[in-house]
């Protein structure tokens, strides 16, 4: 995935949210070299482990060297506890916990907001993502999203495909119309 793709699957994704009411922004920030960095960002979503609720900030963002997104979090106690690895573990959903913690679960410095935050591990993202054709932050959130309890509503797949099957319709007919108002789009859709 190139920066380009990371950034056109990023503003569709946040087509899909808007549409949802999801409440996704698409922050973007100039980094040293003054080039724009953008990411994806959900506030306050609440994730309980056995024992604490946390609220919780998910980040994407693209990943330089691994050329994948990468899916990030802050997670803030709700009695104002601090986070400490364990608890960070407890809010994964995996069944048993690898030998190498960090293999999972790492600290990298946020690409844009230059702080550390929590990540999954992106060394076997491009696996997951190889045959993916559609938007590839909508399945990278599918696939690994629920294991930090990010869930995305299904809706992110069906609104993706009828958009996209929406462009590729010519003429004017009910169906165009149908998926033109289910799309979001008010103006009337012409393709060659």
């Amino acid at each position: 995935m190139t920066p380009e793709e990371f950034r056109r699957d990023a503003g569709d994704f946040l087509d899909i949210s808007d549409r949802l009411g999801d409440a996704w922004e698409l922050k973007s920030v100039k980094n040293r070299l003054e080039e724009e960095v953008p990411f994806l960002l959900k506030r306050g979503t609440k994730v309980s482990s056995a024992e604490k609720i946390f609220s919780i900030e998910f980040h994407v963002t693209y990943h330089v060297s691994y050329q994948v997104p990468v899916l990030g979090f802050e997670a803030f106690a709700s009695d104002g506890s601090s986070v400490r690895h364990e608890d960070v573990w407890k809010l994964l959903k995996i069944e048993e916990k690898p030998k190498d913690f960090f293999s999972v679960l790492t600290q990298m410095d946020h690409p844009a907001l230059f702080r550390p935050i929590w990540t999954l591990h992106p060394c076997r993202t491009a696996e997951i993502l190889e045959s993916v054709t559609g938007n590839r932050i909508v399945a990278f959130l599918s696939a690994v999203g629920p294991s930090v309890g990010l869930s995305l509503d299904l809706a992110y797949g069906i609104l993706r495909k009828f958009c996209t099957l929406s462009k590729s319709i010519n003429d004017n007919s009910a169906l165009q119309n149908h998926l033109n108002s289910f799309c979001g789009k008010t103006e009337k859709l012409v393709t060659s």
